[in-house]
C-alpha cells in the first residue's frame, strides 16, 4: 500500500463517531457495521436528541454525527436544525 493511501486509511479509522437514535438495536446494527470497516473508530451512542448534545459539547472533536430524524420528542427537521447551528464543523 502506498504512504498516501496508508496515510489516508489511518486518518480515517481513528474517527470520532457520535450515533444518535432512541431504537438500541440500529443503534447496535450501526456501530457494528461502523466497526467493521473503521477499525480503530470511536463509536459513542446516545439514545436522545439530548443526551447526543451532551457527548458533543464534551467532545468537540467528533467527526461526525449519524442522526435518526424520527425520534420522540423531536419535531421535524427540528434537531438536525439545531445540531447544524450549535455544532457547525461536525458533518451529520
Amino acid at each position: 500500500m502506498s504512504d498516501r493511501k496508508s496515510k489516508s486509511v489511518q486518518s480515517v479509522n481513528n474517527r470520532q463517531i457520535v450515533i444518535i437514535d432512541d431504537h438500541p438495536l440500529f443503534r447496535d446494527a450501526m456501530k457494528g457495521a461502523l466497526a467493521s470497516v473503521l477499525v480503530n473508530a470511536t463509536v459513542r451512542e446516545a439514545s436522545s436528541l439530548d443526551d447526543g448534545i451532551k457527548i458533543l459539547d464534551d467532545d468537540r472533536d467528533c467527526d461526525l454525527v449519524l442522526l435518526d430524524l424520527k425520534m420522540p420528542g423531536v419535531q421535524g427537521l427540528s434537531g438536525l436544525a439545531y445540531l447544524r447551528a450549535q455544532f457547525p464543523s461536525v458533518p451529520v
